[in-house]
């Protein structure tokens, strides 16, 4: 997270922080063998690379990554390897923005190791720290299928999903759940409905309703 370590032949990376007076400018240039030039500026004076633009570049480096989504799922593998699930959520916390925040949660809750009350951490972070609905919803949409299979994540899936204040957003991720397996997952239908009063959308609770009486038999509770 300190360099670039390699650019294709003739390739070119330039990265910009600030205002032209006062900003700061490193350029990344390959030749046809992959030989890298470094260039650095301080507005729009040239100053040396070494050590200046190299310290400087050492600080900023690591918020590009985090905010583009470079190498999320091998940057997740080294964190969940280094310091476990914490280690992970700790990274999310200082990303700013919701859509990067979206890519590193997705990673983190395809491990197969993390168990149920993990998988609730994940989720209450996600609720509070992805302020995006349309972000937040797709991440519960791509994940509905393994974060609803138990009491404490269905619970946690649940909570995220109310953070959600578009009735379209919130309406997408109860129907996407809808798709899961609901016969072997008791009280998630009524626990689905219960959610949905959320919803202040006639249009939007009435179509999510039809969903579940095509979906499912329904049982007592629902």
């Amino acid at each position: 997270d300190t360099d670039i370590k390699r650019l294709s032949p003739n390739g070119y990376l330039k990265i910009v922080d600030g205002g032209w007076f006062s900003g700061h400018t490193v350029e990344f240039r390959a030749d046809s063998s992959g030989r890298i030039e470094r260039r650095f500026w301080i507005g729009s004076s040239e100053r040396p690379f070494e050590p200046e633009g190299r310290r400087w570049l050492s600080d900023a480096l690591p918020r590009v990554i985090r905010q583009t989504g470079i190498g999320a799922s091998s940057r997740v593998a080294r964190f969940l390897k280094a310091g476990g699930p914490s280690a992970v959520l700790a990274e999310i916390s200082i990303i700013e923005g919701s859509w990067a925040k979206r890519l590193y949660f997705g990673e983190l809750l395809k491990a197969a190791s993390l168990d149920a009350s993990t998988r609730a951490r994940v989720l209450s972070q996600a609720g509070r720290e992805i302020d995006s609905d349309f972000e937040l919803a797709t991440l519960l949409i791509s994940s509905a299928d393994q974060l609803v299979a138990d009491d404490t994540s269905r619970k946690a899936y649940l909570d995220a999903a109310r953070s959600i204040s578009s009735d379209f957003e919130l309406r997408r991720v109860l129907s996407s759940a809808l798709k899961t397996r609901v016969a072997s997952n008791p009280g998630l239908l009524a626990n689905l409905l219960e959610t949905s009063q959320s919803i202040g959308s006639d249009f939007e609770e009435a179509t999510l309703l039809i969903d579940v009486v095509n979906a499912e038999s329904i049982d007592s509770a629902a």
